[in-house]
């Protein structure tokens, strides 16, 4: 790039140099700085002149489009360059000279080769593992009246079950725990269900355990 202000054909001459080497090439460290600055002048001299469609200055609007075109594919280019010389380092295939790149590409360049060498750390290891999503309980509703005494849920037995008189309505159902459930608080209720316990729950809060495959539908016929 020249000693003068920042033109076209710099960000041209630039594309071309990196479409034509399989390494990073030099780029003075203000370059995007400029780059961006030239831009952002081209935006101003489109916009002015666009309030008037009969004065709207096509050429200026052309150059615009190909400066933001020409300018996303040599910085994807120079990323990916980067990228690869990454891995190409971490794998003992090459030495990397960071000169060409700018203070924010090294950046980057060392950020990558960190990741890179915890990550294989943790794959020799064997303690490198996919993020499981943790199931959540079901959400407890909070009381808005002043503290009462909790009401724990009692397990029944199936014959203790059988006497409990349910409405035709459906608002309760009996259902088997087949997981313990972390305690929480339903309305004026605190439940601490453990896995094998057989109870008979409110329709919603049933439901939202089978849903959670936390429990089961009893069915006595």
């Amino acid at each position: 790039m020249s000693d003068d202000e920042f033109q076209f054909q710099d960000l041209v001459d630039a594309l071309e140099r990196e479409k034509g080497s399989k390494t990073i090439q030099d780029l003075d460290d203000d370059f995007f700085r400029e780059m961006r600055q030239f831009i952002s002048d081209l935006e101003g001299e489109v916009s002015q002149t666009s309030q008037d469609i009969n004065t709207l200055d096509r050429l200026g609007l052309d150059q615009l489009l190909k400066a933001r075109k020409m300018s996303d594919t040599l910085i994807n280019l120079r990323l990916k360059k980067i990228a690869l010389t990454t891995v190409h380092v971490q794998m003992g295939l090459k030495k990397v000279n960071t000169d060409s790149m700018g203070s924010r590409e090294i950046e980057l360049f060392n950020d990558i080769k960190d990741l890179l060498e915890e990550a294989k750390g943790e794959l020799k290891e064997g303690e490198y593992r996919r993020v499981q999503k943790e199931e959540e309980p079901p959400e407890p509703v909070k009381k808005t009246e002043g503290p009462k005494a909790e009401k724990k849920a009692v397990a029944k037995t199936k014959n203790e079950v059988a006497k409990t008189e349910v409405g035709e309505s459906g608002e309760e159902i009996l259902v088997h725990v087949t997981e313990d459930v972390p305690t929480f608080v339903d309305m004026e209720t605190t439940y601490s269900l453990k896995k094998e316990d057989v109870v008979t729950l409110g329709v919603y809060l049933a439901n939202v355990l089978i849903k959670k495959e936390l429990a089961r539908k009893v069915d006595l016929n």
